[in-house]
């Protein structure tokens, strides 16, 4: 499994819907719009176009968590924040 697969993996079992950039974040925020997501796990090595994505998220009040150990467990099935 690759790293972006895990990650997504673990986003799920924490309770939160994962997206990967590659698979289908990118379509989608493209169409809706990076303002549309709550949060971003940015893993991985360097990526300018995740870095850009990242940011994005981040002017639309997104939180941006630098690793996977830092996003909230989903105990009420409600978004973060």
């Amino acid at each position: 499994m690759d790293d972006g697969n895990q990650a997504a993996l673990e986003i799920l079992q924490l309770g939160h819907v994962p997206v990967i950039g590659v698979n289908l974040a990118l379509p989608i925020i493209g169409a809706a719009g990076a303002e549309r997501y709550d949060a971003a796990v940015r893993v991985g090595g360097a990526s300018a176009g995740a870095d850009r994505e990242v940011e994005r998220v981040r002017e639309h009040g997104g939180m941006v968590f630098a690793s996977i150990a830092e996003v909230p467990r989903l105990e009420d099935g409600r978004g973060p924040g």
